[in-house]
């Protein structure tokens, strides 16, 4: 069966997060990434996402 996972969140939490699931198995689907400017308070900062799947055998 083929999981599917979104990691997302600021440049910090996003590539730790993404170390992480490609330590565990993940594989990255690179054309999936997605970057997002955000306001938040002072300024802005960029949100990243990217959708990562494995195969699973049940």
């Amino acid at each position: 069966m083929l999981k599917t996972k979104i990691i997302e969140g600021d440049r910090n939490t996003f590539v730790r997060e993404l170390e992480r699931a490609e330590s565990e198995g993940w594989a990255p689907n690179m054309r999936s990434k997605n970057t997002t400017m955000i306001l938040r308070g002072q300024g802005h900062y960029a949100h990243h996402s990217i959708i990562c799947q494995r195969w699973v055998v049940d």
